[in-house]
């Protein structure tokens, strides 16, 4: 649904399905929940963070620096060595290019790291005139707001009852591989 867009305005960024929202605000309470509480542990008060305006200055100082303008007309690209750590606007736009090179690339929202050391980096640098949206036959497909909305939850319980159908001889091959790690009882 977010790649259906062919203009991207800032607004792009809330063109998601809706349990995209979810697992979004699951996977923030995952790692959020998990790390604060270690932070707190080792550190207690003995920290306090920055702020600008009652933000944090390293969330301030990004998106001041152009995250706000990843899903916009405005290309803005960084120096070559800093798009190797840090996604700027323009590349995240080459993320949502129909262009095959730029399949898959740049998934980072933020840091460029993951993306270099899982080989999906592409730098901004030399891209002009990006198309956006889906290519013919996914815009076929995605032609209606019932299809784009519907589609993902038939694929999800397409998904469950082929897991649960097979899930007794998966749950079994799961415990005879833990049994085995447990007792050293390789094959």
């Amino acid at each position: 649904m977010h790649h259906s867009a062919t203009t991207l305005t800032p607004v792009t960024v809330y063109r998601v399905h809706p349990l995209e929202g979810v697992l979004h605000t699951l996977r923030g309470v995952l790692a959020q929940g998990s790390v604060i509480p270690v932070f707190y542990y080792l550190f207690g008060d003995a920290v306090s963070l920055y702020t600008v305006v009652g933000v944090n200055v390293l969330v301030f100082l990004f998106h001041v620096t152009g995250s706000n303008l990843r899903h916009s007309h405005i290309r803005i690209s960084y120096w070559p060595w800093l798009e190797h750590f840090l996604i700027s606007p323009a590349q995240h736009q080459l993320h949502h290019s129909v262009a095959e090179r730029h399949f898959d690339k740049n998934f980072g929202a933020a840091l460029a790291i993951w993306d270099w050391m899982f080989n999906s980096l592409h730098l901004s640098h030399g891209e002009e005139d990006l198309q956006f949206g889906l290519d013919a036959s996914e815009h076929s497909a995605a032609a209606s707001l019932q299809v784009l909305y519907l589609q993902p939850l038939l694929d999800i319980s397409r998904i469950l009852r082929k897991h649960f159908r097979n899930g007794v001889d998966t749950t079994r091959r799961v415990l005879a591989w833990a049994r085995r790690a447990k007792t050293g009882g390789w094959e």
